[in-house]
């Protein structure tokens, strides 16, 4: 058997036939391989075979003492498994006596001095070998583990999102690294909403609007309206104060408090061009809403339903699309100012709209609403939410298009958010 068919056995997971074939053929007296040896070092290192390894590491380096990839394992495993920095930083100290710009080799040290505790000097070195290689996944986010331990959030998760953003999930190890990096996004963004109360620029949209506004903004606990939070804009209640109602069950709610001033500081700016304009419904609309899904309550009868459902499902249906139209193209805009001009509030935004996309999979695949609700509406509520999910990725890199199965409600979702962004 072939070197090359021995790789691919490997690349396969058929470690166990790769062994077989190396011992029964390759290595043999007067044909001894540094890169076998390297190959089968490779694979009782993946086997989990750590002294068998490291012989055949050895072997393979006595062959070849400048075989590059047999320095990095046996670096690797001596700087991992092992815990033996002092000879792992040996091994990495000959790759770079041979190549100065590996970057491996300079990710793997800075992998160590990060291991011992040494943030500041591996961040260093994850720049040099990311300056060598801008996309290398474990530079990366061995950058962004660093910071998330010296408490540097926002640097952290940047450098989660460029990860997000770069790597493909092409093998086990971009898989992982995509994986990693996805639950360190989710666990800064529970910190920075527990400590966010503590941040010193935490009220600065508040503060901007206070300053344009002859009315007072106050926000208020609600556990009774229909969504995590809303706001009441004073001169459309007769208000003396513009209210942003929320809800403590959801501990993200900075974010959602930005996003509804953002709403009023966006009312503000159209005021002052003159082109603020109110979007309304009435109990007419309301009624041919009902006329036009009657069969809404036949549905009732059908899944044995009390018909006296009815009127709260129609009125939750017609308020949420109501909501859903205005707000989908507007909150497109919100997001964006947010991610770009508050980068500390990143983390929990990141996270409020995760779940928020969740709950709309939620409520797409729910059992219960299968047959009750009419298609045309779930359909129409999926691809509005579709550009949000789109944008979602642009921001973080985290594409969930492929939980969206009809892919007709996907390419008309992918044209709204296509005239979005023109």
């Amino acid at each position: 058997m072939t070197e090359q068919q021995i790789i691919s056995l490997c690349e396969k997971g058929d470690f166990a036939k790769a062994i077989s074939a190396i011992d029964e053929s390759i290595i043999l007296p007067e044909n001894r391989s540094s890169n076998i040896y390297r190959l089968r070092g490779q694979i009782n290192m993946e086997l989990g075979n750590i002294d068998e390894s490291i012989n055949d590491l050895i072997e393979a380096l006595k062959v070849e003492p400048k075989n590059i990839e047999a320095l990095t394992l046996i670096g690797n495993i001596y700087g991992g498994t092992k815990n033996d920095i002092d000879t792992a930083m040996t091994y990495y100290g000959k790759v770079l006596d041979l190549r100065p710009t590996d970057h491996l080799a300079i990710s793997n040290i800075a992998s160590i001095n990060a291991k011992a505790g040494k943030f500041k000097e591996a961040i260093e070195l994850f720049n040099k070998a990311l300056d060598i290689k801008p996309k290398f996944g474990n530079a990366l986010y061995g950058k962004a583990l660093s910071f998330f331990h010296l408490g540097q959030y926002s640097e952290a998760f940047e450098c989660c999102t460029i990860t997000m953003k770069s790597i493909k999930p092409l093998n086990s190890e971009s898989k992982s690294i995509l994986s990693f990096s996805l639950e360190l996004m989710k666990e800064m963004g529970s910190l920075v909403a527990k400590e966010f109360d503590q941040y010193p620029k935490r009220n600065t949209l508040l503060e901007q609007l206070q300053k344009l506004s002859n009315k007072p903004i106050v926000s208020v606990i609600d556990e009774s309206i229909p969504t995590p939070a809303k706001i009441e804009i004073a001169e459309y209640r007769n208000q003396e104060e513009h209210i942003i109602k929320y809800k403590t069950d959801n501990p993200l709610h900075h974010h959602l408090l930005y996003h509804e001033l953002m709403h009023l500081k966006l009312v503000f700016e159209a005021r002052a061009e003159d082109s603020n304009e109110l979007f309304v419904s009435n109990s007419s609309m309301f009624s041919k809403f009902k006329i036009k899904y009657s069969v809404i309550e036949k549905n009732l009868i059908k899944k044995g339903l009390p018909t006296s459902y009815a009127d709260t499902l129609y009125r939750q249906l017609f308020d949420g699309l109501n909501l859903q139209l205005y707000n989908a193209p507007i909150d497109l805009f919100i997001e964006d100012y947010i991610y770009n001009n508050y980068p500390e509030l990143r983390p929990i935004q990141f996270l409020s709209l995760l779940q928020m996309i969740e709950t709309i999979f939620q409520g797409a695949d729910s059992k219960e609403l299968k047959g009750l609700v009419p298609e045309r509406i779930r359909d129409t509520n999926i691809i509005l939410a579709i550009p949000q999910i789109m944008h979602f990725k642009d921001l973080f890199g985290i594409d969930l298009t492929s939980r969206i199965k009809e892919k007709h409600l996907l390419n008309k979702g992918a044209k709204l958010y296509g005239n979005s962004k023109n």
